[in-house]
């Protein structure tokens, strides 16, 4: 018997959730089987002989099963628990979550985003997931998420529901993009060399307008909340400017400044001062943004 081991596919099934092992896991399992479970056999005959062989097993005692599956595999960590979630969102727009974003349970287990995905707005998407660790504990029934790393403000807006349960695999997820296929450059005949011209006279260097740190600006009032900003200055320019406060106490303060706070952080960047245009829909805050900024640059001036 021990040459059709090798094609030994086993099914555990408790309470919804089905763990599919083969070859010496399976074998493993297979010969600790615990007492008191159901077992029916079926296989397949080819010229003979037994080609494969199927063995499902429900047991009545899932703690037992979930046990004996680690130590057939020699370590829970092999089994990995994967399953599709929709993200439904009530916000007013559309909200892009990047892959391996995680989705967090009510009793704090884990789960990553196995793809980039955009959640349109009042409306839902179906994605894959995978647990963050290992270990049966995380085949799941019927689940709710949050999203943890949005703002505190859109956690209640857009979360995830698991209608089936997560399954259980010996296979590892896939949490990286697959390699790009190397393509051959063209080849390319070179032109006539140029003219020889004199080299451009060398500039006098520019002394830098700011000098490099990060520097926190004044909490300004921006009617429905405050704005508050960091400017990073690297190099003796701004290099980033950071929201680290910004009104967010109403769905409609969420949607205009979602908006208007990239805006505002590219154009001082490009513009490298406070003088920014006020953005559309989003006065309060586009002045609440240049006087917040302009303190921080106060600070940062050589």
């Amino acid at each position: 018997m021990k040459k059709f081991f090798p094609s030994l596919v086993l099914i555990v099934s408790l309470l919804g959730y089905t763990f599919t092992l083969q070859g010496e896991e399976a074998i493993a399992f297979a010969a600790s089987i615990p007492s008191g479970a159901h077992v029916s056999t079926t296989r397949s005959v080819k010229k003979g002989k037994i080609s494969k062989r199927k063995i499902v097993v429900k047991a009545k005692h899932s703690k037992v099963v979930v046990k004996k599956i680690a130590s057939s595999t020699g370590s829970s960590n092999t089994l990995h628990a994967q399953g599709i979630v929709r993200i439904v969102s009530t916000y007013g727009a559309d909200q892009t979550l990047i892959r391996t974003t995680r989705l967090r349970t009510s009793d704090g287990k884990l789960y990553r985003l196995a793809e980039t995905v955009t959640v349109p707005a009042n409306g839902e998407i179906s994605v894959s997931v995978y647990a963050d660790k290992t270990g049966a504990v995380y085949a799941i029934g019927p689940s709710t998420f949050i999203v943890p790393g949005l703002p505190s403000a859109l956690q209640s807006l857009i979360t995830g529901v698991s209608d089936g349960s997560f399954t259980l695999s010996a296979t590892s997820p896939v949490t990286s993009a697959p390699a790009a296929t190397p393509v051959a450059a063209p080849v390319q005949t070179l032109p006539p060399p140029a003219p020889v011209t004199p080299p451009a006279p060398t500039p006098a260097p520019v002394s830098a307008l700011y000098k490099d740190g990060q520097f926190i600006g004044a909490s300004e009032d921006a009617y429905y909340g405050n704005v508050q900003v960091k400017a990073i200055i690297q190099g003796g320019k701004i290099s980033d400017v950071q929201f680290l406060d910004y009104p967010q106490d109403r769905s409609n303060s969420i949607r205009i400044n979602t908006y208007a706070m990239p805006n505002l952080t590219s154009e001082a960047i490009q513009s490298q001062n406070p003088n920014v245009d006020i953005v559309s829909g989003a006065t309060a805050t586009s002045q609440a943004f240049q006087q917040s900024l302009a303190s921080a640059l106060a600070q940062a001036k050589n």
